[in-house]
């Protein structure tokens, strides 16, 4: 006589400290704590895996989100040169001479 096979359970949902072992041991370094924000955890600190098959947001690691971060500045900074030479111009017109 064959001993019964155990029961097997599927997993639906990863608990958050789980979750965050995971993606520590990932390749590139990610904002875990953003990210198990948007899978929308439950109150008792599990994620639901179909949140997480079903993610279709933005994931970026932690060094594209610094180059993104450098490419703002530049752009900030280069917009603020845009505008200082605009204003520089408009400077130049307050010196013209009026004759009456």
């Amino acid at each position: 006589q064959q001993s019964p096979l155990p029961e097997t359970s599927i997993a639906t949902q990863i608990s958050i400290e789980r979750f965050e072992e995971i993606m520590k041991n990932a390749q590139k370094e990610y904002d875990v704590s953003s990210l198990v924000k948007k899978l929308r955890p439950s109150d008792s600190g599990f994620i639901p895996l179909q949140n997480i098959s079903g993610f279709a947001g933005m994931l970026h690691s932690e060094d594209s989100n610094s180059i993104r971060m450098d490419s703002f500045v530049e752009m900030g900074l280069a917009e603020l040169d845009v505008i200082s030479d605009e204003d520089q111009l408009i400077d130049d017109d307050d010196d013209d001479i009026d004759i009456d």
